[in-house]
């Protein structure tokens, strides 16, 4: 396991210590119930909120391009499944960076009864021998 900055991360990546990047994959899988939106009347707004992508999965698309560079092209489908809101609740996008690698990235608040992922993957190199797992220390 290699702890340490994410900066260290970073130059890793940008060394080839992995080899080429190939994919970048992203997973974020919660549970916001019709309770939560009814909380406060700005949430699951347009104007005042956003939905899964603005709100809960922002983070997780800025680590993504983070580690797999600038986004050449991009496709993004979006709905609202289970919720009673004006936003998405669900959406899934794929990517082609400016590297060449590709991106797949999932998100939905409409995972009942419980929250199950919140992911990050990258994968490189010529063959998949060997797992880096990163741990952050928070």
């Amino acid at each position: 396991m290699h702890r340490g900055r994410a900066g260290e991360k970073r130059e890793d990546l940008e060394s080839e210590r992995f080899g080429k990047i190939v994919v970048g994959t992203g997973r974020v899988r919660w549970k916001r119930d019709q309770a939560y939106y009814a909380r406060d009347s700005w949430r699951g707004r347009w104007e005042l909120d956003g939905g899964v992508m603005a709100q809960q999965a922002s983070q997780f698309l800025d680590l993504l391009q983070w580690f797999m560079g600038p986004v050449e092209r991009l496709q993004c489908q979006n709905a609202t499944r289970l919720m009673k809101i004006e936003v998405e609740d669900t959406a899934a996008a794929l990517f082609r960076f400016e590297s060449g690698g590709l991106g797949v990235f999932e998100a939905t608040t409409a995972t009942l009864p419980t929250d199950l992922e919140a992911s990050l993957s990258i994968l490189g190199g010529n063959a998949v021998h060997r797992i880096e797992h990163w741990q952050f220390d928070l």
